[in-house]
């Protein structure tokens, strides 16, 4: 009896730059558990590729254009809504020259299960193809230092926010956390009614709140009462 031979991962690389593209099916190509189906440079491409074949992974480049020849354009999000809207299991990471924010959290947000930047290693692709084929998913150290960055800058938004509110605005936030009406505010700070709810606005504006009762929210959920 033959010994059993896994399947191997079936790949389809999307991107538009014919060199760069050549250069990664190259490099995949030493992996024996790994198989280039296809290489698609457009959006309708790869469609029609995910329509025809089986795949399992897709290596997509964002910034592709919508069909042969085109201009250049981000539709490599196309690509992933298409995925989200059929029930196959295949998955896709993103190889890209953009460590920005914006598009590391889209593509996730549409089902993206990894992020590599180009100037990745061939060991790091593998072992995220391994990775997500296998389930998880994988994204580069400095995508993940970008993504952990924005998430704490984040964070601090209403504590930084909330320093800058004057002495007064901050005395008024308070008592209107508290339960304080405008007019019992007015009071016991000696001021006119319309001159509270100026304050109650300047503070929901420096706090990004929609409304009284998110203000509240902001300030109760970052401790900023006791400041």
């Amino acid at each position: 009896m033959s010994p059993f031979v896994p399947p191997s991962i079936r790949i389809l690389l999307v991107e538009d730059k014919y060199l760069i593209a050549e250069a990664f099916s190259r490099l995949l190509a030493d992996f024996t558990d790994l198989e280039v189906i296809g290489i698609s440079n457009n959006r309708d491409e790869a469609i029609h590729q995910l329509k025809i074949h089986k795949i399992d992974i897709v290596l997509l480049d964002l910034q592709i254009p919508l069909r042969n020849l085109g201009r250049p354009k981000i539709a490599g999000f196309e690509v992933l809504e298409y995925l989200q809207s059929i029930p196959k299991n295949t998955k896709t990471i993103i190889l890209s020259n953009y460590n920005d924010f914006t598009f590391i959290k889209k593509a996730e947000q549409l089902g993206a299960k990894g992020y590599l930047l180009k100037n990745t290693t061939s060991k790091e692709l593998y072992n995220a193809i391994l990775t997500v084929y296998q389930g998880g998913s994988y994204f580069q150290s400095e995508v993940e230092t970008q993504l952990k960055t924005k998430q704490e800058e984040e964070e601090l938004e209403p504590i930084n926010a909330f320093a800058k509110l004057t002495k007064r605005e901050k005395e008024v936030s308070k008592l209107l956390s508290h339960g304080f009406t405008s007019k019992d505010i007015a009071k016991a700070l000696s001021i006119r009614a319309g001159t509270v709810d100026e304050y109650r606005d300047n503070i929901m504006s420096k706090l990004d709140a929609k409304n009284t009762a998110d203000m509240i929210r902001i300030i109760y959920e970052n401790g900023l009462l006791e400041e």
